[in-house]
């Protein structure tokens, strides 16, 4: 006669294999809990890192450069919309296409800083402030570009910004223009007084020779006195009509400075003698005491 089992009740087989079942049940549910806590820690990062592309996204549309990123092959991943300002494309279009090739379709290829940008991104290098005009307008950006390499050291694309220097571009313009106004100014200058120095010393000459005939002549000790001062004041002149000569050579970097001994007491005499007349016509007396020189050649 069978016995039939009471609901409820446990026998030895069931035990046995509670036991052995209560291991296995006690790891589930530490992994539901682990999967639970998994769950939520991703579910955080994942927020973070919105936020954090959010964060990004709003920095990159109130900067007034444009921001670029691009993978491992060049192609462009993402942009800022400073791009479609510009006048050009939009820049939602250059999304996917490769960054060497969209950047020949918007600035200027002339000059070696495209040669030198091409060199620099083949070779996976960092970009420094390469300068471009964006063709058929005024404007000129600075473009910057840093490559970014993975956990290990593989690399996986640019981060990049382009920054408008329109403005100093302009300003380096004028300053250049300012500059060869300047010196075409001095060198206007230079030359005149170049031609003034060449056109009086010739009749300064004539004067001087003129002076030198009278002195062979038979003349008064006053009169030789008056034509030997005519004559040391002539020389003056024509030296510093020889001085404007040295300006000249000064602007254009060509002066050469000389050793010469001169006679101090003779050279005050001269002085003294010229403002002699000067002095009589204003009945001032004018007296020169050189006593005090101690050494006549300087």
């Amino acid at each position: 006669m069978c016995t039939a089992p009471v609901v409820g009740s446990f026998n030895s087989d069931h035990l046995r294999l509670l036991d052995s079942a209560s291991p296995l049940l006690a790891n589930a549910l530490v992994l539901a809990g682990r999967k639970e806590e998994l769950q939520k820690r991703v579910d955080q990062k994942t927020a973070q890192l919105a936020e954090s592309e959010t964060r990004f996204r709003a920095f990159a549309e109130i900067s007034t450069d444009w921001l670029w990123h691009t993978d491992e092959h060049l192609d462009i991943i993402y942009i800022s919309d400073q791009l479609s300002e510009a006048g050009d494309a939009p820049s939602s279009t250059l999304v996917g296409k490769n960054l060497l090739v969209s950047l020949a379709r918007i600035i200027e290829l002339e000059g070696r800083n495209w040669t030198v940008f091409k060199m620099l991104v083949d070779s996976r290098k960092a970009v420094r402030n390469l300068a471009f005009r964006i063709q058929e307008t005024e404007r000129w950006v600075s473009i910057n570009a840093e490559p970014q390499l993975d956990a290990s050291g593989d690399f996986i694309g640019y981060m990049g910004t382009a920054a408008d220097i329109s403005e100093q571009k302009r300003i380096e313009a004028e300053l250049m223009a300012a500059k060869e106004k300047a010196e075409s100014s001095t060198k206007a200058k230079s030359e005149f007084l170049a031609t003034i120095s060449h056109e009086i010393r010739t009749p300064m000459n004539a004067v001087l020779g003129m002076l030198q005939l009278l002195l062979k002549g038979e003349l008064a000790n006053e009169q030789v006195r008056k034509v030997e001062l005519a004559q040391r004041s002539a020389e003056s002149l024509l030296k510093l009509i020889n001085s404007l000569l040295d300006f000249s050579k000064i602007e254009s970097g060509q002066l050469e400075l000389e050793m010469l001994e001169f006679d101090l007491p003779t050279l005050l005499g001269d002085f003294a003698h010229t403002m002699a007349f000067k002095a009589h016509d204003r009945s001032v007396e004018l007296i020169l005491d050189i006593r005090q020189v101690q050494q006549a050649f300087v």
